[in-house]
């Protein structure tokens, strides 16, 4: 079975990178260990090392973006499983759940402030008064 090669969570507010460089070409073969990938994300560029032995097989082009937990390649362990993999259509496959675009938080129904009456107090610490 082939080993996945997927975009690893780089910060903690990066949710997609940019696939700047392939280190290898499509079927070339490629050692454990070795820099396969170079991504980009707002502030840093990052090297993707291969998590095992294979010949690479290509799921995601230079340019283009890909979110954090996608598989973006695959190391097939034999040509004739490179083979097989290279008929098949690419399809998205996720190392870890992913969810849809957040949609941003809906701010809270602001509060009217209070008023005082003559002569009442306002709390406006934590303190008693």
């Amino acid at each position: 079975m082939a080993a996945y090669i997927a975009i690893p969570k780089l910060g903690q507010v990066t949710t997609e990178v940019t696939l700047v460089e392939w280190k290898a070409r499509e079927g070339d073969w490629v050692e454990k260990g070795s820099i396969v990938l170079e991504v980009e994300t707002e502030k840093i560029k990052s090297d993707i090392e291969a998590e095992a032995s294979g010949f690479l097989h290509i799921l995601v082009e230079e340019g283009a973006t890909a979110l954090v937990g996608r598989v973006v390649g695959l190391l097939a362990e034999t040509k004739e499983e490179l083979a097989a993999l290279q008929k098949e259509p690419p399809k998205e496959i996720f190392t870890t759940p992913h969810e849809a675009e957040e949609k941003p938080a809906q701010a809270a129904e602001a509060k009217p402030m209070a008023r005082a009456e003559a002569g009442e107090h306002i709390r406006i610490s934590p303190r008693s008064i």
